[in-house]
């Protein structure tokens, strides 16, 4: 069996060589060759008596190393990331045996049309439906059909493992947990006042001048500050800014991040008015801006309500990789795993 020691510089070794930038196509390909044909069955590791081949590392870390040799500070450090990726690439594929092992075991049985039916859809997605240039993939990574077929099979097997492991972590998070996590990171929830508001900008085309653009601006204002829901579709018509198609809707925003004339027109309306006509100046004339506000936060903490879903899903993610983590250490704990 190879060290692996050996079998790490071996591994990074050829992928340099394979890549380097000298080497002609036809060196890459004898390269590539050899190490296919000599070295695609040293095995890296067994997993529950299912083996990690060397050439099973090769087919998942060769698209990545491109980008590896870009980023790249210096040989030494492309070196060692491709040894990186190697380490991290073996514990990937150990999982995923891992994974299927407990599949397996659970007594869940994979059903081979769905398998099939996943392979069909692949190739219709990332082969435009060539079956042909699927098998040529096949080839070019010494894989072939059976292999491949294999390989889906262990990957959704994992797949759905992993599934079951997570939805045994996200059921429903308690108010009490939400509510102490809130506690413990209250001042993280602390804002600047804040409005949530909606705006119609115009301005003078080529055809009109300032004096009519303010008079329509003046018109709008008058109609919606008698009516206004018909804001959105006011704003979808009238506008000329980037918010023009969602209804002139901005969100919110710091009060500290707006200009000083919009600042005091915004506090002066309540929830659901609307301003008067703002006269901004620009360098190619003026800007007439109407304002609708939507909600105004004063500064402060935020309320737990307002940031419950966010406290929620966090939570959620945390307890997923605790659990993860927990489930994949008894795994190796309860399977026999051996690296060579």
């Amino acid at each position: 069996m190879i060290s692996p020691k050996s079998l790490l510089a071996g591994i990074a070794t050829l992928i340099t060589a394979a890549l380097a930038c000298g080497a002609t196509e036809a060196e890459k390909a004898q390269i590539t060759a050899v190490f296919r044909d000599q070295m695609r069955d040293a095995v890296v590791a067994c997993i529950n008596g299912e083996i990690i081949t060397l050439n099973d590392l090769r087919r998942e870390t060769m698209r990545f190393i491109p980008e590896l040799r870009r980023n790249a500070k210096s040989q030494s450090d492309y070196q060692r990331k491709i040894q990186e990726l190697t380490q991290g690439t073996v514990q990937s594929l150990t999982d995923t045996l891992l994974l299927v092992s407990a599949f397996d075991d659970s007594g869940a049985v994979m059903d081979d049309n769905y398998i099939e039916q996943r392979i069909n859809d692949i190739i219709e997605q990332d082969f435009d439906g060539d079956r042909s240039k699927y098998l040529q993939m096949l080839r070019q990574t010494g894989s072939n059909p059976l292999a491949d077929k294999r390989r889906m099979r262990e990957r959704i097997k994992a797949a759905s493992w992993d599934d079951h492991i997570v939805q045994s972590a996200v059921n429903e998070i308690s108010p009490a947990e939400v509510k102490a996590e809130y506690d413990a990171r209250i001042e993280e929830f602390r804002s600047e006042a804040s409005v949530e508001y909606a705006q119609i900008v115009m301005f003078a085309g080529a055809s009109e001048t300032d004096t009519q653009v303010k008079a329509t601006a003046e018109r709008i204002q008058k109609q919606l500050s008698a009516n206004a829901d018909d804001f959105e579709d006011t704003a979808k018509f009238y506008s000329r800014d980037d918010y023009r198609s969602a209804g002139g809707y901005v969100g919110w925003k710091p009060l500290a991040d707006l200009s000083e004339q919009i600042v005091p027109e915004l506090e002066k309306i309540k929830n659901g008015e609307v301003s008067s006509v703002i006269e901004l100046d620009a360098p190619n004339g003026k800007i007439f801006v109407i304002l609708k506000r939507i909600a105004y936060r004063e500064a402060g903490i935020t309320p737990l309500k307002d940031v419950r879903a966010q406290i929620e899903n966090q939570l959620r993610s945390r307890k997923i990789q605790q659990r993860r983590a927990e489930k994949m250490a008894e795994l190796r704990d309860e399977y026999h795993i051996r690296y060579y």
